[in-house]
């Protein structure tokens, strides 16, 4: 489903299919999650780890003070056949993913997975990761990379706006 922000209202379709990874609001996906608790630390462990045949690399992790996240950057080398011309701005050798994610107490609350653009050299769409037990879901939000500083905001109103709109 799709809503607009930060109003929080049933999204416009067609603006959604017109802006594509432009959209300005939200798009929300929701699938059934049977555990109990909220911690979604093996996603962030997902993400993180370390695959021989993805041959990713990570920067050093950091903290975010302005957003209160931790962020490491992955790279993860292509394998490719050989380009027509390697000097096209369309050929790319990397792809890019930035991962932030909020710890508190130990737990992980949310992650999210922001994407790179190669050709405008900027990350460009985020997805949050979070659980809402009251539903028994697992929640992923869309939206472009940047709504971030307003992450907090983005998940209380998502989880406000599901509880408001599905019927039990």
């Amino acid at each position: 489903m799709i809503a607009s922000w930060p109003d929080m209202q049933p999204g416009d379709q067609e603006l959604w299919y017109k802006q594509g990874l432009r959209y300005d609001g939200l798009r929300i996906r929701v699938e059934p999650y049977r555990r109990s608790d909220t911690d979604v630390a093996f996603m962030r462990d997902a993400y993180l780890r370390l695959r021989k045949y993805e041959n990713k690399t990570f920067d050093p992790v950091v903290y975010i003070n302005e957003l209160g996240l931790f962020f490491v950057k992955a790279t993860r080398k292509l394998f490719r056949a050989e380009p027509q011309d390697r000097n096209s701005p369309y050929w790319f050798d990397k792809t890019i993913n930035g991962y932030y994610w909020a710890e508190v107490n130990g737990q992980v609350p949310v992650v999210f997975d922001c994407q790179w653009l190669p050709l405008e050299k900027r990350y460009y769409i985020c997805e949050a990761l979070f659980v809402m037990p009251e539903i028994g879901s697992l929640v992923e939000v869309i939206f472009t990379v940047e709504k971030l500083p307003q992450w907090r905001a983005i998940v209380s109103s998502t989880q406000q706006f599901l509880l408001s709109h599905i019927k039990r």
